[in-house]
This record gives C-alpha cells, sequence and structure tokens, in this order.
C-alpha cells in the first residue's frame, strides 16, 4: 500500500513542478507552492528503513532538488542556475516515479 501511496504522490508532484517552472503565478505564490510541495514528498524518518531504503533515498534526492529551488527562488530568485535546479527536481522526480513503477 505504501509503494502505491508513494506513487500517486510521486506522479502528482511532476505536473506540480513542471506548472511551478512556467511561472504562471507571482513568485510569492511560486515560493509558497514549491516549499509546501517540498514539505509534502519529505521523507520521513521512519520511510527510511526496511524493504524500501532505495526508493527512499531516490525520494530524498527528489525532495533534495525540489528544496533546492524553493531556497533559490527565495534568496536569489534571478540565480541564472534557478533553471538548472528547476531541471534536476523534474529529473529526480522522475526518477522517484520509475524506481516505483519498477
Amino acid at each position: 500500500m505504501a509503494a502505491h501511496t508513494d506513487l500517486a504522490l510521486a506522479q502528482k508532484t511532476l505536473p506540480a513542478l513542471k506548472q511551478l517552472r512556467a511561472g504562471a503565478s507571482t513568485p510569492a505564490v511560486q515560493l509558497a507552492s514549491i516549499k509546501a510541495l517540498a514539505d509534502e514528498i519529505e521523507v520521513t524518518a521512519t520511510q527510511l528503513y526496511g524493504s524500501q531504503r532505495a526508493i527512499s533515498d531516490i525520494r530524498t534526492s527528489a525532495w533534495q532538488a525540489v528544496c533546492k529551488v524553493a531556497v533559490t527562488l527565495q534568496d536569489a530568485p534571478d540565480d541564472p542556475q534557478l533553471s538548472l535546479h528547476w531541471a534536476r527536481a523534474i529529473d529526480a522526480t522522475q526518477a522517484w516515479i520509475r524506481a516505483l513503477e519498477r
């Protein structure tokens, strides 16, 4: 059941990231939304143990990439690396989805 829930969350996260990256909302809304998304996909300590360890590691990578976008949006929204951070967050989320679909 946990893997199914994780897959649904990962599949929901990917289009949300893509929509936020498109920048259709104000910077403040974009920042609040990316922070909320990061909070939602954060891996808790209880998820780090057991047979799903590899998937938890991949999910953690996705979470870290999303957090990097949030920090950059907050501290340096004009940073030329922001586009790269978005791409890494999307790629890491896609890797999370692929791991869950195996």
